[in-house]
């Protein structure tokens, strides 16, 4: 299919990601504060129309795993035993006992599925890449006897390994013709998927969403009991935070399970504890400028993994798609070692880093991060090749990086800014 070289406008600019917002913005929906538990926007995307004279070649893929239930039995059975309890004592109002009913299937929706996959989970995966397919066929063509090998990897973990297991089934679906191979195992993990500096910086930053000194309770509570003075002050927070949670847990499952848990909440209610959330998310995946760059070395490897696939790729000799699966703490991080725009932005003040980086933009489940490259048929090497970035399937940008035919950069200007990048010097 020819496709027509764009300058794209600046109107059109204006569809890249950004992951910055106003209190406003987020507090217009509740559904924006779903924190990392936030479900895949899954939806189509605009698709810029190809340089003239190009076509895509490769393209490598890094993906965080499905929607999923919670990951411990405790996070849903910690709210239930205050409900039981109230009701026991006769304290639960007529919303209270349809809360509490509400919750009991919940929980055998979920025992013996913690940290599963849901059915949403799965589609995702499958949509992602059917778009990437029917967006960039040339990839993965294998009309004329030509071989399209698919390479992918996971970290060892069930979901992120299931998830990695659907987007290929659904390869093999749309041309059965393609060759996929597949690693998960301890080699690849620490090769690509270890994390050392970020469970340093997990530990130094922990902390900081277990303070719920701004949290207020009270109203979600004078409509679930009668009296609640039998809970801790605690306790009534806990109880707020186990129903954000089940919130989002609802939102994931929407379709599978029909409950929605927001319905009991108000943006009031939850969005002192999710700007504290966000804060930590910042702190200890994004770029903050005590942490980030520390947390985004853990990346480096991987980012250079994708780079020699592309030669590689380029030269004959390697897959026409790198597929990666692992988890926000992979993805946060490389958008920020990546440069991409509105995940890469440092603030010092803390009262303002949802104003430049929100968690529900920059990781959703299923989040993703695609370069696709470009090259000139029968061209002799990669010096004109060029490459889009996709955050979440968007269009985007990267930071301090020029280009006169966005949304395509050359490949060597881009190599040369992650070069930097990942020297630090940024």
């Amino acid at each position: 299919m020819k496709k027509l070289f764009l300058i794209v406008s600046a109107a059109l600019l204006a569809t890249t990601v950004y992951a910055q917002a106003t209190k406003e913005e987020i507090m217009s929906d509740i559904h924006n504060m779903g924190y990392v538990y936030s479900p895949y926007p899954d939806v189509d995307h605009q698709v810029s129309a190809y340089p003239k004279g190009y076509e895509p070649f490769h393209i490598e893929h890094l993906g965080r795993h499905g929607s999923r239930n919670l990951e411990n039995m405790e996070d849903y059975t910690d709210l239930y035993e205050c409900l039981h309890k109230g009701d026991s004592l006769g304290l639960l109002t007529p919303l209270g006992k349809q809360l509490k009913t509400e919750v009991e299937v919940l929980l055998a929706f979920v025992e013996d599925r913690c940290g599963m996959l849901v059915p949403r989970g799965e589609r995702e995966h499958r949509h992602i890449i059917d778009r990437m397919y029917r967006n960039y066929p040339e990839v993965f063509s294998t009309k004329g006897g030509r071989e399209c090998w698919v390479d992918a990897s996971s970290t060892k973990v069930f979901r992120t390994m299931m998830s990695l297991a659907y987007g290929l089934d659904e390869l093999k679906t749309l041309n059965p013709e393609i060759r996929t191979t597949r690693t998960s195992d301890d080699r690849i993990e620490k090769a690509l998927y270890a994390l050392p500096q970020y469970r340093a910086v997990y530990k130094e930053t922990s902390g900081i969403r277990f303070d719920y000194s701004n949290v207020d309770p009270t109203r979600l509570m004078k409509t679930i009991y009668t009296d609640y003075s039998f809970l801790s002050r605690k306790k009534q927070t806990l109880f707020l935070k186990c129903m954000w949670r089940f919130a989002c847990v609802g939102a994931m499952n929407q379709g599978d399970l029909d409950q929605d848990y927001y319905k009991y909440l108000t943006v009031e209610d939850i969005f002192p504890m999710w700007e504290k959330h966000n804060l930590f998310m910042y702190l200890s995946h994004g770029p903050s400028t005590k942490y980030g760059k520390r947390v985004a070395s853990d990346l480096v490897p991987l980012l250079r993994s994708m780079i020699e696939n592309e030669q590689a790729c380029f030269e004959g000799r390697g897959p026409a798609a790198g597929l990666h699966y692992a988890h926000d703490i992979h993805v946060m991080p490389m958008a920020s070692l990546m440069g991409i725009k509105g995940c890469a932005t440092p603030e010092t003040d803390i009262n303002k880093v949802y104003e430049v980086w929100c968690d529900y933009i920059v990781s959703p489940m299923a989040c993703n991060i695609q370069l696709v490259f470009f090259k000139k048929k029968n061209a002799k090497d990669d010096g004109d090749v060029l490459v889009k970035v996709l955050m979440n399937e968007k269009e985007s940008s990267f930071d301090g990086l020029e280009t006169t035919c966005w949304p395509y950069y050359r490949w060597t200007d881009v190599k040369a800014f992650f070069e930097r990048r990942m020297n630090g010097e940024y």
